[in-house]
């Protein structure tokens, strides 16, 4: 990502994303199937702020997300 972006990027996620869940509770099914749907979305918003696949650890977030910067 260039500066700007990057700086963009810090600026809105550094502090994190939250989720926040219906108040209802769902059963088994429901529950595995909005995991999933979730965890999809976020795989694929990771993959396109990096550019690239994210790794296991980076996308359970045991690992921290490094940024390269791209060459133009």
């Amino acid at each position: 990502m260039g500066g700007q972006a990057s700086k963009n990027f810090y600026k809105r996620f550094s502090g994190g994303i939250e989720v926040r869940y219906a108040e209802t509770p769902l059963s088994d099914c429901e529950q595995t199937r909005r995991n999933k749907i979730i965890a999809e979305a976020f795989y694929v918003l990771l993959k396109d702020v990096l550019g690239r696949e994210p790794t296991h650890e980076e996308f359970l977030g045991l690992k921290k997300i490094e940024i390269k910067k791209r060459k133009q």
